[in-house]
This record gives C-alpha cells, structure tokens and sequence, in this order.
C-alpha cells in the first residue's frame, strides 16, 4: 500500500493487531499510545506518547499533528473506563464520552483539513460498539457501560454527518464490533474472576456464543480500508 497511516490507540490489542497488519504492507505508521510494549515493532512505527486524558499531554500531541497528514486513520481509542452506572455523574459521562468521541473529533478537526490541504482522499475509521446498536449487556448482571454505549451511538451518527459533509473528498465509516475478548479489558477479566457469569452472558446475549478475536476484528477493519473511499463512505460495518 505504501501509505501514512495514524492509528491512534495502537499498543495491544485491537490497535496493535492493525499495526501489524499495515507494517507488512509496508505502510509509513504511526501510532497514539501512552506507552509501545513490543519493542521489535516500536522500531518500525512513529510513536506519539500520549495519554489522551492528560490535558497537556493530548495538547502536545495536537500540536505535533497540525504538521502531519495521512491517508489512513483508525481511531481505536475507547473503553468503559470502569464508569458503568446510568445515574453516573455528568462529570464522569464526559470522562468518557471523551475518551469514546470527543478526543478523536478534536483529532479529526486537526487532521480533516491537513487532508484537504494536500488534496489527499483519505479514510478515517473509527471503532464504534455494536453495543450502540442494540443497547449492550445489562449493565447489573454483566457490568456493562450506560456511558460507553451512549457514547459509541453518538460516535455512529458523527461519522454519518461527517460523511455527507465530506462527501467525494475524504470518507468516514464506522466498525461496530460485538464483544472481543482482549487480555486488559473486562471480558477477559470477568472470565478468570467469574467464569459462572461469563458463561451466562456469552448464552443470554451472543447469539453465537463466541468472542470476536482482535485477528479477526483487524483482518476485517484492513480489507475495509483497502476499499475505494466512496465505497465505504457512511457506512457502518457491523460484527457479531
């Protein structure tokens, strides 16, 4: 492909899956992450070190970009942050409506123009939840995220408006995956600390009672972004 590619959220898991992927096609790639644990592969990318949630740290790294432009960005940023409860405080809704959307708008209003400015047809993916679809698990048997879930159907409609926008120029899509079990997210943890009521969420609220793989996640999100950019335009791609 031989492209600039942003992933922001890259270190493990999804994000580190599609760094992967891109590097053997002998992508230009950078990556947002507060820290890169493989060290074989931190040699071949551009790391922008940042926590997202720090104010400095996520300002620095918007000054950094302004100088930047990509054809490819996958925004993977997101997670429940432990803020589950419906009656959370405002505060703590936009913690994580921040974390889920406001920070990848922030970025996109930076990186949308550089884009434009070098006539560049780019892509800009972003990662949603099929939790935003179909409302997520019950929060109190399974300890789903009100906040979370909420935010990702927020992110659904940006991308649409964003699309129409955009229209012919830069295309945006969204990848709402069903759960995937990764090692540092709740899944995971929910499955070595209660066994009995993982094995009852993947029976009330799978339908085929199987865990996506960030493999499998990342192989379908890189054959999307192989597609011409008014082939994808707008579109959801839903995995369950």
């Amino acid at each position: 492909m031989n492209k600039k590619v942003l992933i922001t959220g890259g270190s493990r898991g999804l994000g580190l899956e599609l760094v992967k992927l891109f590097l053997d096609t002998k992508c230009n790639v950078s990556v947002v992450a507060r820290s890169f644990y493989n060290k074989k592969i931190l040699k071949k990318i551009n790391l922008h070190k940042c926590n997202i949630l720090d104010k400095k740290d996520f300002s620095k790294l918007k000054k950094k970009l302004k100088k930047e432009s990509f054809d490819l960005v996958v925004h993977c940023i997101g997670g429940g942050l432990g803020i589950k409860s419906l009656l959370s405080s405002l505060k703590l809704w936009q913690k994580s409506f921040f974390f889920n959307v406001g920070a990848s708008i922030e970025l996109n209003n930076i990186l949308i123009p550089n884009m434009l400015k070098k006539r560049i047809n780019g892509k800009i993916l972003h990662i949603s939840s099929y939790s935003s679809v179909d409302g997520g698990p019950d929060v109190k048997k399974f300890g789903g995220s009100a906040p979370y879930t909420c935010s990702k159907a927020f992110l659904n409609m940006y991308i649409k408006c964003a699309a129409k926008e955009y229209k012919n120029k830069i295309s945006f899509a969204g990848i709402l995956p069903g759960p995937i079990l990764l090692r540092h997210k709740h899944w995971f943890k929910l499955k070595k600390v209660d066994p009995d009521t993982f094995m009852k969420f993947q029976k009330e609220y799978m339908k085929n009672r199987k865990f996506l793989t960030p493999k499998q996640v990342g192989k379908f999100i890189f054959k999307v972004s192989k597609k011409h950019y008014r082939d994808i335009n707008s579109k959801l791609f839903k995995i369950n």
